[in-house]
């Protein structure tokens, strides 16, 4: 029986052998020379542009992360690369080869191309960036990509100018809708669409009405990147019969404006301002309900048992300063971050000399301006977030669960201080003052 199984198995292993032999490798020679077509095709085309490439960029399959400008330029098999996140600027070399398919592949170390795919103590698996980009075609003078892991569409459209004057241009864009709240509209055929936009992780997310009795609301998170005059979607947003698929930044910067819909989204600009501010909050009786203070004592608990450290009772929200950047406080994307972050104790109160923080969005409400909501993103690396994530994240996790919080000044003896009410459960409240 082994026998004739055997017998079997070569036969049917020849047969393909022959046809392969035949008639398939004289498809595969046609196949490779176009592959080979392709590859010299885009080489030329990517080192015949003498300037720089625009490259909108969606890292992580999700695209939870948005979409980012980054300016590249290919010579003698090297490749510049600049961000749009600070400017940072770095060189390394790429290849053109076929993985599978033709991919354009930046194959040796760059700080700029590199930034997601990196490893890290906090981020094991990296932040889903791509390195391997498959080639798709070209649209006009436009080369069409794939991110390799991610499968997100990634665009290279050649410009004529140095790429400072547009990034500088960007970056205003971005600036301008740091913690700003949209308020409700109503689109096609939906009314009252409440919108929350999560200005540094590039995310904008639609909240519909619930339809009928016992419905519930239900929403839709789209990414998106920055432009020179407002942003641009990965993919159009489809509400009420509409599709949006940019909003320009008005004049006044008082909206965002979606011209081929007729649509006028108006901003709301928050009471206080994370975004070029720094808050002091106390975690005691008198400057914050039992609630949180309480629950602080229970994360100390856990980080008292496990590292013998604690998290101070004086904590910060809001933007680092230029003291925090010199003492490396800084973001996980940009030295200029907006945070939570405390100082480490040993038992007795006194410092360990390191701080843990986590970075977050802070914006209006919809459209209340006196309501903040608080967006929690990642652990910060340069505090070493990732050793202590696992008890210090309730902590976290609390300030996110009761947002959005109520803003109401309380005392301007000493500096303005404000007492932020948590709109879900007004148990939870604490104090801040500006620094």
């Amino acid at each position: 029986m082994l026998r004739k199984i055997g017998l079997y198995v070569f036969t049917c292993m020849s047969l393909l052998y022959s046809c392969t032999t035949d008639k398939g490798l004289d498809k595969l020679a046609p196949a490779f020379e176009r592959g080979q077509e392709v590859l010299e095709r885009t080489r030329t085309k990517l080192e015949a542009h003498q300037g720089y490439w625009r490259m909108v960029y969606y890292p992580e399959e999700h695209r939870s992360y948005g979409g980012y400008n980054i300016y590249v330029r290919f010579a003698n098999g090297r490749v510049e690369a600049i961000t749009e996140l600070g400017g940072q600027k770095d060189s390394s070399s790429y290849s053109i080869l076929t993985i599978d398919m033709p991919t354009l592949t930046f194959d040796t170390r760059n700080e700029v191309l590199h930034h997601f795919s990196t490893a890290t103590e906090y981020f094991r698996s990296a932040r889903g960036g791509d390195f391997e980009l498959l080639i798709r075609g070209n649209q006009a003078d436009t080369i069409l990509l794939e991110g390799r892991k991610s499968h997100n569409r990634i665009r290279l459209e050649p410009i004529h100018e140095e790429p400072s004057q547009e990034i500088a241009l960007i970056q205003k864009v971005h600036q301008t809708l740091q913690g700003k709240g949209i308020q409700s509209i109503n689109i096609g055929s939906v009314n009252g669409v409440q919108i929350a936009l999560h200005s540094t992780y590039r995310t904008m997310e639609f909240t519909f009405p619930a339809e009928g009795e016992g419905g519930k609301a239900t929403s839709v998170k789209e990414a998106f990147h920055y432009t020179q005059n407002g942003i641009r979607f990965y993919e159009p947003v489809s509400i009420g019969g509409m599709r949006i698929s940019a909003l320009k930044l008005s004049e006044d910067a008082s909206s965002l404006l979606d011209e081929a819909n007729g649509l006028t989204f108006k901003l709301t600009i928050p009471v206080l301002d994370f975004y070029r501010n720094k808050y002091t909050v106390k975690m005691s009786e008198g400057s914050a309900s039992l609630q949180f203070y309480g629950s602080l004592n229970t994360v100390n608990n856990g980080m008292r048992r496990q590292y013998g450290e604690l998290l101070s009772t004086t904590m910060y929200l809001g933007r680092n300063s230029a003291a925090d950047i010199e003492a490396n406080l800084v973001g996980n994307d940009t030295s200029e971050a907006t945070m939570l972050w405390h100082e480490l104790t040993n038992t007795k109160g006194t410092s360990v000399g390191r701080s843990l923080s986590y970075e977050m969005d802070f914006a209006s409400h919809g459209n209340n301006a006196q309501e903040i909501d608080f967006f929690a993103i990642d652990g910060n690396e340069s505090t070493f977030w990732y050793y202590y994530d696992r008890t210090a994240k309730p902590w976290i996790n609390l300030f996110r669960r009761y947002s959005p919080y109520k803003v109401e000044k309380v005392s301007s003896d000493a500096g303005d201080t404000y007492r932020l009410t948590s709109t879900k459960d007004s148990r939870y409240w604490f104090n801040l003052s500006a620094q």
